[in-house]
Protein backbone atom coordinates (compact mmCIF):
# COMPACT_ATOMS: atom_id res chain seq x y z
CA UNK A 1 0.00 0.00 0.00
CA UNK A 2 1.34 3.43 -0.92
CA UNK A 3 2.38 5.70 1.93
CA UNK A 4 1.04 9.23 2.02
CA UNK A 5 4.20 11.21 2.71
CA UNK A 6 2.22 14.41 3.18
CA UNK A 7 0.06 13.05 5.98
CA UNK A 8 0.72 14.77 9.30
CA UNK A 9 2.10 12.44 11.99
CA UNK A 10 -0.34 11.34 14.66
CA UNK A 11 -0.24 13.46 17.79
CA UNK A 12 1.75 11.91 20.61
CA UNK A 13 0.40 11.53 24.14
CA UNK A 14 2.45 14.53 25.25
CA UNK A 15 1.06 16.55 22.30
CA UNK A 16 -2.50 15.70 23.28
CA UNK A 17 -1.84 16.40 26.96
CA UNK A 18 -0.32 19.77 26.03
CA UNK A 19 -3.31 20.72 23.88
CA UNK A 20 -5.88 19.61 26.47
CA UNK A 21 -4.13 21.29 29.38
CA UNK A 22 -3.58 24.47 27.36
CA UNK A 23 -7.29 24.60 26.57
CA UNK A 24 -8.22 24.12 30.25
CA UNK A 25 -5.99 27.06 31.20
CA UNK A 26 -6.86 29.40 28.33
CA UNK A 27 -10.60 28.76 28.71
CA UNK A 28 -10.42 29.66 32.41
CA UNK A 29 -11.35 26.20 33.67
CA UNK A 30 -8.04 26.15 35.54
CA UNK A 31 -7.43 29.51 37.19
CA UNK A 32 -4.11 31.21 38.00
CA UNK A 33 -2.46 29.68 41.08
CA UNK A 34 -4.20 26.30 40.81
CA UNK A 35 -1.86 23.36 41.50
CA UNK A 36 -1.16 21.07 38.56
CA UNK A 37 -0.47 17.66 40.09
CA UNK A 38 0.99 15.24 37.61
CA UNK A 39 -0.82 12.15 38.93
CA UNK A 40 -4.20 13.87 38.91
CA UNK A 41 -3.66 15.16 35.39
CA UNK A 42 -2.47 11.74 34.23
CA UNK A 43 -5.69 10.17 35.56
CA UNK A 44 -7.78 12.93 33.99
CA UNK A 45 -6.20 12.44 30.57
CA UNK A 46 -5.94 8.64 30.86
CA UNK A 47 -2.18 8.55 30.33
CA UNK A 48 0.99 8.04 32.36
CA UNK A 49 2.83 10.80 34.21
CA UNK A 50 5.67 11.03 31.67
CA UNK A 51 3.75 12.82 28.87
CA UNK A 52 2.14 15.04 31.52
CA UNK A 53 5.59 16.16 32.68
CA UNK A 54 6.52 16.95 29.09
CA UNK A 55 3.27 18.91 28.64
CA UNK A 56 3.99 20.94 31.77
CA UNK A 57 7.48 21.77 30.49
CA UNK A 58 6.08 22.93 27.16
CA UNK A 59 3.42 25.10 28.77
CA UNK A 60 5.98 26.58 31.14
CA UNK A 61 7.95 27.67 28.05
CA UNK A 62 4.74 29.32 26.76
CA UNK A 63 4.27 31.17 30.05
CA UNK A 64 1.05 29.36 31.00
CA UNK A 65 2.58 27.23 33.77
CA UNK A 66 4.90 28.22 36.63
CA UNK A 67 7.19 25.74 38.36
CA UNK A 68 8.63 25.96 41.86
CA UNK A 69 10.93 23.52 43.64
CA UNK A 70 8.67 23.51 46.71
CA UNK A 71 5.17 24.05 45.29
CA UNK A 72 5.55 22.10 42.06
CA UNK A 73 3.67 23.27 38.97
CA UNK A 74 0.81 25.77 39.06
CA UNK A 75 -1.18 27.76 36.53
CA UNK A 76 0.90 30.89 35.99
CA UNK A 77 -0.48 34.19 37.34
CA UNK A 78 -1.70 36.66 34.75
CA UNK A 79 0.94 39.24 33.94
CA UNK A 80 -0.70 42.40 32.65
CA UNK A 81 2.55 43.79 31.22
CA UNK A 82 3.25 40.48 29.53
CA UNK A 83 -0.25 40.47 28.05
CA UNK A 84 0.16 44.03 26.81
CA UNK A 85 3.46 43.08 25.22
CA UNK A 86 1.73 40.17 23.49
CA UNK A 87 -0.97 42.57 22.29
CA UNK A 88 1.68 44.80 20.73
CA UNK A 89 3.03 41.81 18.82
CA UNK A 90 -0.45 40.56 17.95
CA UNK A 91 -1.44 43.99 16.60
CA UNK A 92 1.47 43.97 14.15
CA UNK A 93 0.94 40.36 13.05
CA UNK A 94 -2.84 40.75 12.73
CA UNK A 95 -2.32 43.78 10.49
CA UNK A 96 0.14 41.75 8.38
CA UNK A 97 -2.33 38.87 8.16
CA UNK A 98 -5.05 41.33 7.11
CA UNK A 99 -2.92 42.83 4.34
CA UNK A 100 -1.96 39.38 3.04
CA UNK A 101 -5.59 38.31 3.21
CA UNK A 102 -6.63 41.27 1.03
CA UNK A 103 -4.29 39.98 -1.69
CA UNK A 104 -5.57 36.39 -1.56
CA UNK A 105 -9.13 36.40 -0.26
CA UNK A 106 -11.92 34.93 -2.42
CA UNK A 107 -15.65 35.54 -2.59
CA UNK A 108 -16.24 32.22 -0.85
CA UNK A 109 -13.83 33.23 1.93
CA UNK A 110 -15.74 36.47 2.43
CA UNK A 111 -19.08 34.67 2.56
CA UNK A 112 -17.75 32.28 5.22
CA UNK A 113 -16.31 35.18 7.22
CA UNK A 114 -19.69 36.94 7.02
CA UNK A 115 -21.39 33.78 8.34
CA UNK A 116 -18.97 33.61 11.27
CA UNK A 117 -19.59 37.29 11.95
CA UNK A 118 -23.30 36.53 12.18
CA UNK A 119 -22.54 33.78 14.71
CA UNK A 120 -20.50 36.18 16.83
CA UNK A 121 -23.32 38.71 16.70
CA UNK A 122 -25.87 36.08 17.77
CA UNK A 123 -23.73 34.99 20.75
CA UNK A 124 -24.59 38.01 22.93
CA UNK A 125 -25.09 36.89 26.53
CA UNK A 126 -23.34 33.55 26.00
CA UNK A 127 -19.69 34.23 26.83
CA UNK A 128 -18.44 30.72 26.10
CA UNK A 129 -20.04 30.69 22.66
CA UNK A 130 -18.92 34.23 21.99
CA UNK A 131 -15.32 33.25 22.74
CA UNK A 132 -15.50 30.24 20.43
CA UNK A 133 -17.15 32.15 17.58
CA UNK A 134 -14.83 35.14 17.94
CA UNK A 135 -11.77 32.92 17.64
CA UNK A 136 -13.23 31.17 14.59
CA UNK A 137 -13.96 34.55 12.95
CA UNK A 138 -10.43 35.87 13.43
CA UNK A 139 -8.66 32.67 12.44
CA UNK A 140 -10.78 32.36 9.29
CA UNK A 141 -9.35 35.72 8.24
CA UNK A 142 -5.83 34.71 9.27
CA UNK A 143 -6.16 31.57 7.16
CA UNK A 144 -6.72 33.74 4.08
CA UNK A 145 -3.17 35.05 4.48
CA UNK A 146 -2.05 31.55 3.41
CA UNK A 147 0.96 31.61 5.76
CA UNK A 148 1.26 28.51 7.99
CA UNK A 149 4.10 30.10 9.96
CA UNK A 150 2.09 33.24 10.69
CA UNK A 151 -0.94 31.13 11.66
CA UNK A 152 1.15 29.10 14.10
CA UNK A 153 2.50 32.23 15.80
CA UNK A 154 -1.01 33.68 16.07
CA UNK A 155 -2.24 30.51 17.79
CA UNK A 156 0.56 30.80 20.33
CA UNK A 157 -0.23 34.45 21.02
CA UNK A 158 -3.96 33.83 21.41
CA UNK A 159 -3.18 31.07 23.92
CA UNK A 160 -1.66 33.65 26.26
CA UNK A 161 -5.00 35.44 26.82
CA UNK A 162 -7.72 34.14 29.14
CA UNK A 163 -10.69 33.60 26.86
CA UNK A 164 -8.94 35.27 23.93
CA UNK A 165 -7.57 38.80 23.43
CA UNK A 166 -11.10 40.26 23.32
CA UNK A 167 -11.77 39.54 27.01
CA UNK A 168 -13.39 42.51 28.74
CA UNK A 169 -14.49 44.13 25.47
CA UNK A 170 -18.25 44.85 25.18
CA UNK A 171 -19.93 42.49 22.74
CA UNK A 172 -21.52 45.29 20.70
CA UNK A 173 -18.12 46.93 20.19
CA UNK A 174 -16.60 43.70 18.86
CA UNK A 175 -19.50 43.21 16.46
CA UNK A 176 -19.25 46.78 15.14
CA UNK A 177 -15.49 46.53 14.61
CA UNK A 178 -15.83 43.16 12.90
CA UNK A 179 -18.41 44.66 10.53
CA UNK A 180 -16.00 47.48 9.60
CA UNK A 181 -13.24 44.93 9.01
CA UNK A 182 -15.44 42.89 6.67
CA UNK A 183 -16.39 46.01 4.69
CA UNK A 184 -12.71 46.87 4.26
CA UNK A 185 -11.92 43.31 3.17
CA UNK A 186 -14.75 43.36 0.62
CA UNK A 187 -13.42 46.64 -0.79
CA UNK A 188 -9.91 45.19 -0.98
CA UNK A 189 -8.73 48.21 1.00
CA UNK A 190 -5.53 47.06 2.73
CA UNK A 191 -5.00 50.46 4.42
CA UNK A 192 -8.49 50.41 5.94
CA UNK A 193 -8.02 46.79 7.06
CA UNK A 194 -4.84 47.85 8.86
CA UNK A 195 -6.56 50.82 10.53
CA UNK A 196 -9.45 48.72 11.82
CA UNK A 197 -7.12 46.02 13.17
CA UNK A 198 -4.85 48.56 14.87
CA UNK A 199 -7.83 50.25 16.54
CA UNK A 200 -9.17 46.86 17.62
CA UNK A 201 -5.82 45.91 19.18
CA UNK A 202 -5.37 49.27 20.90
CA UNK A 203 -8.81 48.92 22.46
CA UNK A 204 -7.90 45.43 23.69
CA UNK A 205 -4.97 46.88 25.63
CA UNK A 206 -7.29 49.22 27.48
CA UNK A 207 -9.62 46.38 28.45
CA UNK A 208 -6.70 44.24 29.63
CA UNK A 209 -5.60 47.03 31.97
CA UNK A 210 -9.17 47.58 33.20
CA UNK A 211 -9.72 43.88 33.89
CA UNK A 212 -6.34 43.14 35.47
CA UNK A 213 -5.37 46.50 36.95
CA UNK A 214 -2.15 47.02 35.04
CA UNK A 215 0.24 49.52 36.66
CA UNK A 216 1.30 51.19 33.45
CA UNK A 217 0.70 51.35 29.74
CA UNK A 218 2.71 49.95 26.87
CA UNK A 219 2.06 51.92 23.70
CA UNK A 220 0.31 50.01 20.92
CA UNK A 221 0.29 51.04 17.27
CA UNK A 222 -2.24 53.87 16.98
CA UNK A 223 -4.89 53.89 14.31
CA UNK A 224 -4.31 56.63 11.76
CA UNK A 225 -6.85 59.48 12.03
CA UNK A 226 -9.38 59.41 9.23
CA UNK A 227 -12.98 60.08 8.33
CA UNK A 228 -15.58 57.43 9.09
CA UNK A 229 -15.08 54.16 7.20
CA UNK A 230 -17.26 53.95 4.16
CA UNK A 231 -20.34 51.77 4.47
Amino acid sequence: MAVDRHRAPAASKSDRATMELRELIVSGQLLPGVSLRQRELARRFGISATPVREALRRLEAEGLVASDANRGSTVAPLDVLGLEENLRILAVLEALAGRLAVERITAQDLDEIEALHAEVSAAAGDEARRTTCNRAFHFRIYACAASPTLLSIMRLLWASFPGGPQFGRPHAESVAQHARLIRALRRGDAAAVTRVIEAHAAGSAGYVRAQLGGPRTLALPRARPRARDRA
